[in-house]
Protein backbone atom coordinates (compact mmCIF):
# COMPACT_ATOMS: atom_id res chain seq x y z
CA UNK A 1 0.00 0.00 0.00
CA UNK A 2 2.83 2.34 1.03
CA UNK A 3 4.92 1.34 -1.81
CA UNK A 4 2.14 1.78 -4.14
CA UNK A 5 1.53 5.54 -3.03
CA UNK A 6 5.08 6.75 -3.66
CA UNK A 7 4.15 4.93 -7.33
CA UNK A 8 1.61 7.28 -7.68
CA UNK A 9 3.65 9.72 -6.42
CA UNK A 10 6.32 9.65 -9.65
CA UNK A 11 3.75 8.87 -12.04
CA UNK A 12 2.18 12.46 -11.16
CA UNK A 13 5.29 14.11 -10.80
CA UNK A 14 6.28 12.65 -14.46
CA UNK A 15 3.50 13.84 -15.56
CA UNK A 16 3.66 17.23 -14.41
CA UNK A 17 7.61 17.72 -15.74
CA UNK A 18 6.43 15.70 -19.67
CA UNK A 19 3.90 18.61 -19.58
CA UNK A 20 6.14 21.30 -18.79
CA UNK A 21 9.37 21.22 -20.64
CA UNK A 22 10.77 24.07 -19.38
CA UNK A 23 10.58 22.39 -15.81
CA UNK A 24 11.71 19.11 -17.34
CA UNK A 25 15.00 20.71 -18.75
CA UNK A 26 16.22 21.63 -15.57
CA UNK A 27 15.97 18.91 -13.94
CA UNK A 28 17.66 16.80 -16.43
CA UNK A 29 20.04 19.34 -16.74
CA UNK A 30 20.98 19.31 -12.72
CA UNK A 31 21.30 15.34 -13.63
CA UNK A 32 23.53 15.85 -15.94
CA UNK A 33 25.65 18.94 -14.26
CA UNK A 34 25.31 16.57 -10.67
CA UNK A 35 26.80 12.99 -12.29
CA UNK A 36 29.35 15.55 -13.92
CA UNK A 37 30.53 17.22 -11.08
CA UNK A 38 30.71 14.08 -8.66
CA UNK A 39 32.66 11.97 -11.74
CA UNK A 40 35.33 14.85 -11.21
CA UNK A 41 35.38 15.23 -7.37
CA UNK A 42 33.65 12.36 -5.57
CA UNK A 43 35.88 9.04 -4.81
CA UNK A 44 35.56 7.10 -7.83
CA UNK A 45 34.60 3.78 -5.69
CA UNK A 46 31.51 5.95 -4.29
CA UNK A 47 30.96 7.28 -7.85
CA UNK A 48 30.45 3.97 -8.97
CA UNK A 49 28.46 2.26 -6.26
CA UNK A 50 25.70 4.80 -6.95
CA UNK A 51 23.16 5.29 -9.68
CA UNK A 52 23.35 8.59 -12.15
CA UNK A 53 20.30 9.31 -13.95
CA UNK A 54 20.37 11.85 -16.67
CA UNK A 55 17.03 11.83 -17.90
CA UNK A 56 12.65 11.66 -17.13
CA UNK A 57 13.21 8.21 -17.46
CA UNK A 58 16.18 7.14 -15.60
CA UNK A 59 14.89 9.81 -12.76
CA UNK A 60 11.59 7.99 -12.74
CA UNK A 61 13.96 4.44 -12.02
CA UNK A 62 15.51 5.80 -9.93
CA UNK A 63 13.00 7.22 -7.22
CA UNK A 64 10.66 3.93 -7.47
CA UNK A 65 14.19 2.02 -6.72
CA UNK A 66 14.56 4.55 -3.39
CA UNK A 67 11.47 4.33 -2.26
CA UNK A 68 11.84 0.45 -1.97
CA UNK A 69 15.29 0.99 -0.19
CA UNK A 70 15.59 -0.13 3.43
CA UNK A 71 18.47 2.11 5.81
CA UNK A 72 21.34 -0.49 6.37
CA UNK A 73 24.75 -0.47 7.14
CA UNK A 74 27.17 -2.07 4.42
CA UNK A 75 30.44 -3.74 5.44
CA UNK A 76 31.91 -2.62 2.21
CA UNK A 77 35.00 -0.12 1.76
CA UNK A 78 33.05 1.85 -0.71
CA UNK A 79 31.07 3.34 2.13
CA UNK A 80 33.49 3.18 4.69
CA UNK A 81 34.20 7.10 6.01
CA UNK A 82 37.83 7.75 5.53
CA UNK A 83 40.11 8.01 8.69
CA UNK A 84 37.54 5.92 10.64
CA UNK A 85 35.80 2.61 10.89
CA UNK A 86 32.53 4.15 10.37
CA UNK A 87 30.65 3.22 7.81
CA UNK A 88 27.79 5.46 6.16
CA UNK A 89 25.95 4.16 3.49
CA UNK A 90 22.58 5.74 4.85
CA UNK A 91 24.17 8.95 4.93
CA UNK A 92 25.72 8.73 1.45
CA UNK A 93 22.43 7.72 0.24
CA UNK A 94 20.61 10.56 1.42
CA UNK A 95 22.93 13.41 0.41
CA UNK A 96 23.13 11.81 -2.95
CA UNK A 97 19.36 11.95 -3.06
CA UNK A 98 19.29 15.55 -3.00
CA UNK A 99 22.97 15.86 -4.80
CA UNK A 100 20.96 15.16 -8.06
CA UNK A 101 18.59 17.85 -7.75
CA UNK A 102 20.49 20.77 -5.95
CA UNK A 103 22.68 21.89 -8.43
CA UNK A 104 22.32 25.93 -9.63
CA UNK A 105 20.78 24.94 -13.43
CA UNK A 106 18.78 27.37 -15.49
CA UNK A 107 20.17 30.80 -17.48
CA UNK A 108 21.66 32.33 -14.85
CA UNK A 109 22.48 29.70 -12.52
CA UNK A 110 20.58 30.74 -9.93
CA UNK A 111 17.90 28.27 -10.34
CA UNK A 112 17.29 25.08 -7.85
CA UNK A 113 15.09 21.96 -8.96
CA UNK A 114 13.43 22.17 -5.45
CA UNK A 115 12.35 25.94 -6.26
CA UNK A 116 10.04 24.43 -8.51
CA UNK A 117 7.15 24.55 -6.42
CA UNK A 118 5.18 21.18 -7.48
CA UNK A 119 8.58 19.93 -6.49
CA UNK A 120 8.73 20.64 -3.58
CA UNK A 121 5.39 19.44 -2.86
CA UNK A 122 6.37 16.34 -4.81
CA UNK A 123 9.70 15.90 -2.19
CA UNK A 124 6.85 16.31 1.07
CA UNK A 125 5.05 13.95 0.14
CA UNK A 126 7.32 11.36 -1.02
CA UNK A 127 9.47 11.37 2.13
CA UNK A 128 6.29 10.67 4.11
CA UNK A 129 5.62 7.81 1.72
CA UNK A 130 8.67 6.49 2.03
CA UNK A 131 8.25 7.46 6.29
CA UNK A 132 4.98 5.46 5.72
CA UNK A 133 6.95 2.08 5.09
CA UNK A 134 9.50 2.02 7.57
CA UNK A 135 6.67 2.22 9.86
CA UNK A 136 5.90 -1.10 8.78
CA UNK A 137 7.47 -4.64 9.59
CA UNK A 138 8.81 -5.21 6.59
CA UNK A 139 11.09 -2.11 7.02
CA UNK A 140 13.45 -3.85 9.95
CA UNK A 141 14.61 -7.07 10.80
CA UNK A 142 17.28 -8.31 12.97
CA UNK A 143 20.23 -8.53 9.96
CA UNK A 144 19.28 -4.65 9.33
CA UNK A 145 19.64 -3.81 13.33
CA UNK A 146 23.02 -5.91 12.98
CA UNK A 147 24.19 -4.00 10.65
CA UNK A 148 24.01 -0.81 12.66
CA UNK A 149 25.49 -2.14 15.50
CA UNK A 150 28.83 -3.84 13.35
CA UNK A 151 29.52 -1.38 11.14
CA UNK A 152 28.13 1.75 12.82
CA UNK A 153 29.70 2.51 16.28
CA UNK A 154 28.61 6.20 15.98
CA UNK A 155 24.49 4.94 16.56
CA UNK A 156 25.29 3.49 20.02
CA UNK A 157 23.02 1.23 19.19
CA UNK A 158 24.01 -1.03 22.45
CA UNK A 159 22.94 2.20 24.29
CA UNK A 160 19.22 1.07 23.90
CA UNK A 161 19.87 -2.22 24.48
CA UNK A 162 19.73 -4.89 27.89
CA UNK A 163 21.43 -8.28 28.17
CA UNK A 164 21.79 -8.27 24.14
CA UNK A 165 17.80 -7.76 23.14
CA UNK A 166 16.19 -4.12 22.56
CA UNK A 167 15.10 -2.34 25.90
CA UNK A 168 11.50 -1.71 24.20
CA UNK A 169 9.60 -4.84 26.13
CA UNK A 170 8.21 -5.53 22.25
CA UNK A 171 11.46 -5.04 20.93
CA UNK A 172 11.67 -3.04 17.72
CA UNK A 173 9.75 -4.28 14.63
CA UNK A 174 9.73 -1.19 12.75
CA UNK A 175 13.09 0.91 11.83
CA UNK A 176 11.35 4.04 12.68
CA UNK A 177 10.96 2.28 16.34
CA UNK A 178 14.72 1.55 15.86
CA UNK A 179 15.67 5.06 14.81
CA UNK A 180 13.86 6.19 17.59
CA UNK A 181 14.51 3.93 20.28
CA UNK A 182 15.20 5.14 23.73
CA UNK A 183 18.68 5.38 26.00
CA UNK A 184 19.03 2.83 28.96
CA UNK A 185 18.40 5.26 31.99
CA UNK A 186 21.50 7.20 34.06
CA UNK A 187 23.31 7.68 30.59
CA UNK A 188 22.63 11.43 30.45
CA UNK A 189 22.77 13.43 33.53
CA UNK A 190 21.50 16.51 33.59
CA UNK A 191 23.93 19.33 34.09
CA UNK A 192 22.50 21.92 37.20
CA UNK A 193 18.99 20.45 37.29
CA UNK A 194 17.69 23.37 39.98
CA UNK A 195 19.60 25.76 37.98
CA UNK A 196 17.76 27.37 35.01
CA UNK A 197 20.81 29.86 34.55
CA UNK A 198 22.74 26.82 33.49
CA UNK A 199 20.77 25.96 30.06
CA UNK A 200 21.21 21.88 28.94
CA UNK A 201 21.82 20.86 25.56
CA UNK A 202 18.10 19.41 24.24
CA UNK A 203 19.34 16.78 21.73
CA UNK A 204 22.70 14.37 21.14
CA UNK A 205 23.88 17.44 18.61
CA UNK A 206 26.84 20.05 17.62
CA UNK A 207 26.43 23.55 17.80
CA UNK A 208 26.14 24.99 14.49
CA UNK A 209 25.96 29.13 14.60
CA UNK A 210 24.77 31.79 17.32
CA UNK A 211 22.41 34.65 15.68
CA UNK A 212 21.62 37.96 17.30
CA UNK A 213 17.72 38.32 16.77
CA UNK A 214 16.51 41.83 15.67
CA UNK A 215 14.12 44.30 16.79
CA UNK A 216 11.65 43.17 14.07
CA UNK A 217 12.23 39.39 15.09
CA UNK A 218 14.56 38.95 11.75
CA UNK A 219 18.11 37.66 11.69
CA UNK A 220 19.86 39.93 8.99
CA UNK A 221 22.40 37.44 8.60
CA UNK A 222 20.40 34.61 7.35
CA UNK A 223 18.43 35.46 4.03
CA UNK A 224 15.95 33.03 3.61
CA UNK A 225 16.60 30.03 0.07
CA UNK A 226 14.09 30.90 -2.85
CA UNK A 227 13.74 34.52 -1.63
CA UNK A 228 15.06 37.69 -0.89
CA UNK A 229 14.06 37.84 2.34
CA UNK A 230 16.04 37.70 6.22
CA UNK A 231 15.10 35.20 7.99
CA UNK A 232 12.02 35.63 10.34
CA UNK A 233 11.71 34.25 13.57
CA UNK A 234 7.74 35.03 13.49
CA UNK A 235 8.18 32.61 10.23
CA UNK A 236 9.69 30.29 12.23
CA UNK A 237 7.44 30.02 15.03
CA UNK A 238 4.37 29.97 12.75
CA UNK A 239 1.43 29.63 14.76
CA UNK A 240 2.55 30.78 17.94
CA UNK A 241 0.91 33.26 20.13
CA UNK A 242 5.00 33.72 21.01
CA UNK A 243 6.06 34.68 17.42
CA UNK A 244 6.92 38.14 18.60
CA UNK A 245 8.32 37.26 22.05
CA UNK A 246 11.98 36.70 20.98
CA UNK A 247 13.01 40.19 19.35
CA UNK A 248 15.89 41.40 20.39
CA UNK A 249 17.04 38.05 21.71
CA UNK A 250 19.53 34.88 20.52
CA UNK A 251 19.12 32.21 18.27
CA UNK A 252 21.68 29.44 18.34
CA UNK A 253 21.30 26.63 15.63
CA UNK A 254 22.39 22.72 16.33
CA UNK A 255 22.86 19.68 14.28
CA UNK A 256 21.60 16.43 14.91
CA UNK A 257 23.65 13.68 12.79
CA UNK A 258 21.43 10.17 11.07
CA UNK A 259 23.20 8.46 14.18
CA UNK A 260 22.60 10.60 16.92
CA UNK A 261 20.03 9.35 19.52
CA UNK A 262 16.19 11.11 18.19
CA UNK A 263 14.53 11.92 21.59
CA UNK A 264 14.55 15.60 22.90
CA UNK A 265 14.63 17.16 25.86
CA UNK A 266 13.68 20.41 27.95
CA UNK A 267 16.97 22.48 28.47
CA UNK A 268 15.55 24.18 31.22
CA UNK A 269 12.68 23.31 33.85
CA UNK A 270 9.31 25.46 33.46
CA UNK A 271 5.35 25.48 32.28
CA UNK A 272 4.47 24.15 28.63
CA UNK A 273 3.00 27.48 26.67
CA UNK A 274 2.43 25.94 23.55
CA UNK A 275 3.80 22.58 22.35
CA UNK A 276 2.87 21.50 18.44
CA UNK A 277 4.04 20.54 14.88
CA UNK A 278 4.26 23.05 11.91
CA UNK A 279 3.81 21.59 8.42
CA UNK A 280 6.40 22.28 6.16
CA UNK A 281 9.28 21.38 3.13
CA UNK A 282 12.37 18.77 2.88
CA UNK A 283 15.57 20.07 2.24
CA UNK A 284 18.88 19.18 2.17
CA UNK A 285 21.95 21.08 0.95
CA UNK A 286 25.26 18.69 0.18
CA UNK A 287 28.21 19.73 -1.36
CA UNK A 288 31.61 17.87 -2.06
CA UNK A 289 34.15 18.02 0.14
CA UNK A 290 37.64 15.72 -0.12
CA UNK A 291 35.87 13.27 -2.70
CA UNK A 292 32.86 12.72 -0.24
CA UNK A 293 29.33 13.64 0.31
CA UNK A 294 29.46 16.78 2.84
CA UNK A 295 25.80 18.44 4.29
CA UNK A 296 27.24 21.28 5.73
CA UNK A 297 24.10 22.57 7.97
CA UNK A 298 25.21 26.51 7.93
CA UNK A 299 22.07 28.40 9.17
CA UNK A 300 22.90 31.17 6.60
CA UNK A 301 20.43 29.38 3.84
CA UNK A 302 17.64 29.73 6.09
CA UNK A 303 16.17 26.05 5.22
CA UNK A 304 15.47 25.82 8.93
CA UNK A 305 12.63 28.41 8.55
CA UNK A 306 10.37 26.26 6.30
CA UNK A 307 10.85 22.81 7.34
CA UNK A 308 8.95 20.65 9.30
CA UNK A 309 9.29 21.11 12.45
CA UNK A 310 8.06 21.58 16.30
CA UNK A 311 7.69 24.26 18.70
CA UNK A 312 7.83 24.12 22.31
CA UNK A 313 7.32 27.13 24.60
CA UNK A 314 8.21 26.97 28.37
CA UNK A 315 7.81 29.42 30.42
CA UNK A 316 10.81 30.02 33.72
CA UNK A 317 8.86 33.05 34.48
CA UNK A 318 7.78 31.70 38.04
CA UNK A 319 10.14 28.44 37.90
CA UNK A 320 11.39 28.20 41.59
CA UNK A 321 14.76 27.21 39.74
CA UNK A 322 15.33 30.35 38.23
CA UNK A 323 13.59 33.32 35.76
CA UNK A 324 15.13 33.23 32.77
CA UNK A 325 11.93 34.48 31.11
CA UNK A 326 10.28 32.27 27.66
CA UNK A 327 12.26 29.80 25.75
CA UNK A 328 11.73 28.41 22.75
CA UNK A 329 13.08 24.90 21.25
CA UNK A 330 12.27 24.59 17.79
CA UNK A 331 13.26 20.67 16.75
CA UNK A 332 13.30 21.12 12.78
CA UNK A 333 13.05 17.67 10.35
CA UNK A 334 15.91 17.59 7.49
CA UNK A 335 15.48 15.71 4.67
CA UNK A 336 13.51 12.18 4.55
CA UNK A 337 12.46 14.02 8.36
CA UNK A 338 9.21 15.14 7.65
CA UNK A 339 7.54 13.57 11.38
CA UNK A 340 8.49 15.82 14.43
CA UNK A 341 6.42 14.24 16.87
CA UNK A 342 5.76 16.89 19.91
CA UNK A 343 4.80 15.29 23.15
CA UNK A 344 4.45 17.19 25.78
CA UNK A 345 1.05 18.68 27.66
CA UNK A 346 0.21 22.47 27.40
CA UNK A 347 0.17 23.47 30.90
CA UNK A 348 2.61 20.88 31.96
CA UNK A 349 5.15 21.68 34.47
CA UNK A 350 8.87 19.68 33.26
CA UNK A 351 11.58 19.91 34.81
CA UNK A 352 14.86 19.99 32.91
CA UNK A 353 15.74 17.11 30.97
CA UNK A 354 12.37 15.96 30.46
CA UNK A 355 11.48 14.35 27.26
CA UNK A 356 8.74 16.62 24.78
CA UNK A 357 8.86 14.84 21.62
CA UNK A 358 11.25 12.88 19.04
CA UNK A 359 12.09 12.94 15.03
CA UNK A 360 11.93 9.60 12.92
CA UNK A 361 14.28 9.06 10.42
CA UNK A 362 17.03 10.93 9.10
CA UNK A 363 19.53 13.61 9.88
CA UNK A 364 17.49 16.79 11.66
CA UNK A 365 18.64 19.99 13.56
CA UNK A 366 17.47 22.15 16.56
CA UNK A 367 16.88 25.33 17.60
CA UNK A 368 17.39 27.44 21.01
CA UNK A 369 15.44 30.37 20.90
CA UNK A 370 16.53 33.05 23.94
CA UNK A 371 14.53 36.30 24.99
CA UNK A 372 16.07 39.33 25.52
CA UNK A 373 18.03 40.84 28.14
CA UNK A 374 18.78 36.99 28.79
CA UNK A 375 22.17 37.32 26.95
CA UNK A 376 23.05 33.96 27.47
CA UNK A 377 26.49 32.88 27.06
CA UNK A 378 26.75 30.15 24.62
CA UNK A 379 29.13 27.67 24.27
CA UNK A 380 30.14 27.60 20.71
CA UNK A 381 32.86 24.90 20.66
CA UNK A 382 32.64 22.18 17.87
CA UNK A 383 32.48 19.07 20.27
CA UNK A 384 29.73 16.77 19.92
CA UNK A 385 27.62 17.14 23.04
CA UNK A 386 25.16 14.96 24.87
CA UNK A 387 21.26 16.06 25.90
CA UNK A 388 21.92 17.21 29.64
CA UNK A 389 25.21 18.82 28.98
CA UNK A 390 25.66 22.60 29.60
CA UNK A 391 25.24 24.34 26.50
CA UNK A 392 24.87 28.19 27.73
CA UNK A 393 24.76 30.30 31.07
CA UNK A 394 22.43 32.65 31.26
CA UNK A 395 21.10 35.78 33.36
CA UNK A 396 18.58 38.46 33.33
CA UNK A 397 19.46 42.17 33.10
CA UNK A 398 16.99 42.07 36.08
CA UNK A 399 19.03 40.48 38.41
CA UNK A 400 21.70 43.28 38.80
CA UNK A 401 20.04 43.86 42.08
CA UNK A 402 18.40 40.94 44.44
CA UNK A 403 17.35 40.34 48.25
CA UNK A 404 16.14 37.80 50.16
CA UNK A 405 15.02 37.22 53.48
CA UNK A 406 15.33 34.72 56.72
CA UNK A 407 13.79 34.62 59.84
CA UNK A 408 15.29 33.08 62.66
CA UNK A 409 13.27 31.93 65.84
CA UNK A 410 15.10 31.01 68.89
CA UNK A 411 13.69 28.57 70.95
CA UNK A 412 15.32 28.43 74.37
CA UNK A 413 17.47 30.98 76.70
CA UNK A 414 21.41 32.06 77.07
CA UNK A 415 22.14 30.57 73.37
CA UNK A 416 24.00 32.78 70.62
CA UNK A 417 23.40 31.95 66.68
CA UNK A 418 26.19 31.52 64.27
CA UNK A 419 25.33 32.77 60.72
CA UNK A 420 27.87 32.09 57.80
CA UNK A 421 26.75 33.72 54.12
CA UNK A 422 28.61 33.76 51.09
CA UNK A 423 27.84 34.33 47.60
CA UNK A 424 29.53 33.31 44.33
CA UNK A 425 29.97 34.25 40.93
CA UNK A 426 32.28 34.15 37.81
CA UNK A 427 32.80 36.92 36.59
CA UNK A 428 30.66 39.93 38.18
CA UNK A 429 32.09 42.10 41.07
CA UNK A 430 29.53 41.84 43.63
CA UNK A 431 28.62 44.38 46.46
CA UNK A 432 26.26 44.27 48.71
CA UNK A 433 25.17 43.90 52.46
CA UNK A 434 23.00 41.81 55.49
CA UNK A 435 21.17 43.42 58.33
CA UNK A 436 19.69 41.71 60.98
CA UNK A 437 17.32 43.21 63.99
CA UNK A 438 14.79 42.09 66.02
CA UNK A 439 11.52 41.35 64.53
CA UNK A 440 8.94 44.79 64.94
CA UNK A 441 12.12 46.07 66.68
CA UNK A 442 13.25 49.80 64.87
CA UNK A 443 16.64 50.69 65.67
CA UNK A 444 17.95 47.34 66.61
CA UNK A 445 19.27 47.11 62.67
CA UNK A 446 22.93 45.91 62.25
CA UNK A 447 24.22 45.76 59.30
CA UNK A 448 27.43 44.15 57.57
CA UNK A 449 29.10 44.88 54.18
CA UNK A 450 30.67 42.41 51.67
CA UNK A 451 34.54 41.53 51.99
CA UNK A 452 36.31 39.33 49.13
CA UNK A 453 37.58 35.67 50.65
CA UNK A 454 41.21 35.89 49.33
CA UNK A 455 41.47 32.50 48.64
CA UNK A 456 39.02 31.96 45.80
CA UNK A 457 38.82 33.86 43.13
CA UNK A 458 35.01 34.97 42.41
CA UNK A 459 33.52 34.32 46.34
CA UNK A 460 32.34 36.93 48.38
CA UNK A 461 31.60 36.27 52.54
CA UNK A 462 29.03 38.29 53.56
CA UNK A 463 28.97 37.54 57.28
CA UNK A 464 31.07 35.12 59.63
CA UNK A 465 29.56 36.33 62.41
CA UNK A 466 28.52 35.13 66.25
CA UNK A 467 25.36 36.92 67.69
CA UNK A 468 23.77 36.75 71.06
CA UNK A 469 20.40 35.96 70.90
CA UNK A 470 17.64 36.63 73.08
CA UNK A 471 14.57 33.82 74.54
CA UNK A 472 11.67 33.73 71.91
CA UNK A 473 12.59 36.28 69.86
CA UNK A 474 12.39 36.37 66.00
CA UNK A 475 14.98 37.82 63.94
CA UNK A 476 14.54 39.51 60.57
CA UNK A 477 18.02 39.15 57.89
CA UNK A 478 18.09 40.70 55.03
CA UNK A 479 20.65 40.58 52.55
CA UNK A 480 21.23 42.47 48.85
CA UNK A 481 23.53 41.15 46.24
CA UNK A 482 24.63 43.60 43.39
CA UNK A 483 26.57 42.92 40.54
CA UNK A 484 28.52 45.09 38.32
CA UNK A 485 26.99 44.29 35.11
CA UNK A 486 29.10 46.65 33.37
CA UNK A 487 31.80 43.42 33.92
CA UNK A 488 29.74 41.67 32.15
CA UNK A 489 29.44 37.84 32.72
CA UNK A 490 26.93 35.14 34.44
CA UNK A 491 24.51 36.32 37.24
CA UNK A 492 24.83 35.69 40.84
CA UNK A 493 25.15 32.64 42.50
CA UNK A 494 22.51 32.95 45.92
CA UNK A 495 24.54 32.35 48.64
CA UNK A 496 23.63 29.29 51.38
CA UNK A 497 23.14 30.02 55.07
CA UNK A 498 24.18 27.00 57.29
CA UNK A 499 27.56 26.20 59.18
CA UNK A 500 31.01 26.36 57.41
CA UNK A 501 31.30 22.66 56.94
CA UNK A 502 27.81 22.35 55.06
CA UNK A 503 28.55 25.22 53.14
CA UNK A 504 27.04 24.47 49.87
CA UNK A 505 26.32 27.10 47.32
CA UNK A 506 23.06 27.55 45.90
CA UNK A 507 21.49 25.22 48.23
CA UNK A 508 18.56 26.63 50.80
CA UNK A 509 17.68 23.67 53.74
CA UNK A 510 15.94 24.66 57.28
CA UNK A 511 18.84 23.54 59.20
CA UNK A 512 18.98 23.58 63.28
CA UNK A 513 22.51 25.31 64.59
CA UNK A 514 24.28 26.46 67.38
CA UNK A 515 27.73 28.08 67.43
CA UNK A 516 28.52 26.68 70.75
CA UNK A 517 30.01 23.00 68.75
CA UNK A 518 28.62 23.31 65.51
CA UNK A 519 27.47 19.45 65.44
CA UNK A 520 25.43 18.17 62.77
CA UNK A 521 22.01 19.88 63.01
CA UNK A 522 19.99 16.40 63.49
CA UNK A 523 21.84 16.15 67.12
CA UNK A 524 20.71 19.77 68.80
CA UNK A 525 17.65 21.53 68.92
CA UNK A 526 18.81 24.52 70.72
CA UNK A 527 18.23 27.35 67.44
CA UNK A 528 16.08 27.30 64.39
CA UNK A 529 17.13 28.43 61.38
CA UNK A 530 14.14 29.18 58.87
CA UNK A 531 15.50 30.36 55.72
CA UNK A 532 12.51 32.36 53.33
CA UNK A 533 14.37 33.38 50.13
CA UNK A 534 13.56 34.99 47.06
CA UNK A 535 15.13 36.09 43.64
CA UNK A 536 13.13 38.79 42.84
CA UNK A 537 14.29 42.59 41.53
Amino acid sequence: MVVSASAQRIDELAAKMKADSDSAALLIESLKQAREIAQAQLDPALYNALSWPVDLTGYEKYLTEFSKWIPRQSGDEVWKKPGTDEHQEVYDRLCHFYWLINQKVGPNRDTVVQSIPYFDEFLLFFARDWGSFLNTTDSFSQEIMESFIKYSPEYAVKDSMIDGRPNAPSGWLTFNQFFGRELNPGLRPIANPADNRIVTSPADCTFRKRYDIGPDSTIPEITVKKTHKFASIEDLLEGSQYKSAFANGTFAHYFLGPYSYHRFHTPVAGVVRECFSVTGLVYLDVNITGGQFDAPDSSQGGYEFAQARGIIIIDTTDSPFGDIGLVAVVPVGMCQVSSVNMTATVGKSLLKGDEFGYFLFGGSDIIVLFQEGVKPQIDTGSQYRNYGTQIASCCKSSEGKVSFDLEIGTLSSNKSLFIHAGSYTTRYQQRGSITIKEKNSPGTEQTFNFKPTSSVVGYTEMLNQTFSVKDNTFYEVTVTIENDRETGGRAWYPSTIMPPAQLSAGNYHEKVVTSEDMKDPDDVNDTVVRLVWFTRP
